[in-house]
C-alpha cells in the first residue's frame, strides 16, 4: 500500500441573503502545499470580485490516493462499524462517538460469541488512535465540537443500513 499525493484542491464555503449555504471546490495546479495556500490566497480575491455572496470560509486540502488499489479480502464490509465511545476532556459527563467502518478483528475483545461484538477498550492500536484526540497524547485531532478526548469509555459493533449488497 501506498499513498501518493495526486493534487490540492481549495473548497469555498459562501452564504447568500437567504442564509443558504453553498461551497465549489477548485482542482489546483500548484506543486507544494506552500504554493496551494499561496494561490488560494490570490484565488480568494479574484472570486470575491465576481461573486456577491459572502465567503464564510475556504480551505486547502492535499489528496492523497492509492496508486496500487487492491479490493479487500471476502468480508470486510463498511456497513459493518465499531463504535466507540470516547470520554471528552473536562467534562464529566460529555462523551463522543468515533465510528470506524469495517473494523479490523483485532479491535474487539474476542473472534466469536459476545465478546466479538465488544471493543476492546485496551487494544494498542486503539488506544494509540485515540490518543491523537488527547491533549496529553499527540494532540493532533479534535472530535466532536473542536474538543479533545481523554480515552475511551466503551464500544460495540454495529450495522448501518446498506443497499449496496
Amino acid at each position: 500500500m501506498a499513498l501518493v499525493q495526486q493534487a490540492f484542491y481549495l473548497n469555498i464555503e459562501m452564504r447568500d441573503s437567504g442564509n443558504n449555504l453553498t461551497s465549489k471546490t477548485f482542482q489546483m495546479t500548484a506543486a507544494t502545499a506552500a504554493d496551494a495556500l499561496t494561490d488560494a490566497a490570490a484565488i480568494i480575491i479574484l472570486w470575491n470580485a465576481i461573486t456577491d455572496a459572502e465567503i464564510l470560509s475556504y480551505s486547502v486540502a492535499a489528496k492523497f490516493v492509492e496508486d496500487a488499489p487492491v479490493i479487500p479480502p471476502s468480508g470486510v464490509h463498511i456497513e459493518n462499524l465499531a463504535e466507540v465511545v470516547l470520554q471528552i476532556e473536562g467534562y464529566a459527563n460529555k462523551k463522543a462517538t468515533l465510528t470506524i467502518p469495517a473494523p479490523s478483528a483485532g479491535i474487539f475483545a474476542g473472534v466469536t460469541g459476545e465478546n466479538s461484538n465488544v471493543v476492546d477498550t485496551a487494544d494498542t492500536d486503539l488506544v494509540n488512535f485515540v490518543a491523537s484526540f488527547g491533549s496529553l497524547g499527540t494532540n493532533t485531532l479534535l472530535i466532536s465540537d473542536g474538543e479533545h478526548a481523554s480515552g475511551i469509555v466503551r464500544g460495540r459493533r454495529v450495522h448501518r443500513k446498506s443497499r449496496r449488497g
